[in-house]
């Protein structure tokens, strides 16, 4: 499979966005109503999600104790705690491989959970998908492609930003074989350790630049 975009945690979305914007980036809010993410789309390929929570319902923070063996709202809830930088991937897969990757992480004994995502967002384009969420939040979810999924992609950014050609993945070597076996991407370089770092991205006039 592969990769759909990079998640990267920020403690403030509003002056994130700002940020990227004086970066020479397009940036758009995932949605028009107390937006909790923003998407930096490139022309080609993956791209990166700025999110500031994971749209979990209040009641949730309210009362910890009653969710606090869901072990899936419990690592939800830690990605959100996250210091700012990039914490997750997503893999992306047609409608016909959802039941294969099942089986993969399940095979492995991954437990996950399967959730339908949907949204319209500020361009009023109604966005679909199935997603499938390890509980283990090192490893990557994966989600079916949106019907208009092309359209994402039909953006300029001031600074001449094409496409992410490159990022590392450290993960331990027990999940390093799973991520091996999901993986068809030559962007991602699986490595030993610890999260995703060097995301570099190219621009119209091939300069090679660091996502930060």
């Amino acid at each position: 499979m592969k990769v759909n975009h990079l998640l990267y945690k920020v403690d403030n979305l509003q002056e994130s966005v700002a940020y990227y914007r004086q970066q020479g980036f397009s940036v758009e809010y995932g949605r028009e109503k107390n937006p909790y993410n923003a998407l930096i789309y490139f022309p080609e390929g993956p791209y990166v999600e700025l999110i500031h929570n994971m749209n979990i319902p209040g009641f949730v923070h309210i009362f910890p104790k009653l969710f606090s063996r869901n072990k899936f709202l419990a690592g939800m809830i830690s990605q959100e705690n996250a210091a700012q930088g990039f914490i997750r991937i997503c893999f992306e897969c047609e409608k016909e491989m959802v039941d294969e990757v099942c089986k993969i992480y399940r095979k492995n004994k991954k437990k996950i959970m399967k959730i339908k995502v949907k949204r319209t967002d500020t361009k009023g384009r109604k966005l679909v998908c199935n997603t499938i969420f390890p509980v283990d939040t090192e490893l990557p979810f994966v989600k079916t492609l949106f019907n208009n999924e092309e359209t994402l992609h039909l953006v300029k950014h001031l600074n001449g930003a094409q496409r992410i050609i490159g990022f590392e993945y450290g993960v331990s070597k027990k999940d390093k074989r799973i991520l091996e076996s999901l993986n068809t991407d030559k962007l991602m370089k699986i490595t030993h350790g610890n999260g995703i770092k060097h995301v570099l991205f190219e621009t119209d006039k091939k300069e090679i630049c660091e996502f930060k």
